[in-house]
């Protein structure tokens, strides 16, 4: 039997807020990015309990955004990617273990969310 699962989670940092560059060259997580990392996993492994995708994954995603502001997909996709493996639910967030299938946009609500479903192929 395929595992599926459904989760709402906060709405992710555009990746403009994820890295930011030290005087010296280097690359580090902002802090919005750093909260969300560590506050997320934790959110999806209470929702998922010890669910653990073992196959290639579907994602399906309905995005809620904080606000009427224009956005683009992909600039959330690699903190929600992120989260997803950091919390262990997924082995790896490569286009070889995800498959993104039907994403939908609704109006804006505060604070934002976005719910995804989670579905072995």
């Amino acid at each position: 039997m395929k595992q599926k699962i459904e989760l709402t989670l906060p709405w992710p940092p555009s990746i403009n807020d994820y890295y930011g560059h030290n005087k010296y060259g280097g690359v580090y997580l902002k802090p919005r990015a750093r909260k969300y990392l560590e506050y997320t996993p934790w959110l999806i492994k209470e929702q998922a309990g010890k669910l653990k995708f073992i196959e290639r994954v579907e994602i399906t995603k309905t995005w809620c955004p904080p606000d009427k502001r224009r956005r683009d997909e992909d600039d959330h996709l690699k903190a929600l990617n992120d989260a997803l493996t950091k919390s262990g639910i997924i082995k790896d967030d490569s286009y070889r273990e995800l498959k993104y299938g039907e994403s939908d946009w609704i109006p804006p609500q505060k604070p934002g969310y976005v719910k995804i479903t989670l579905e072995e192929v």
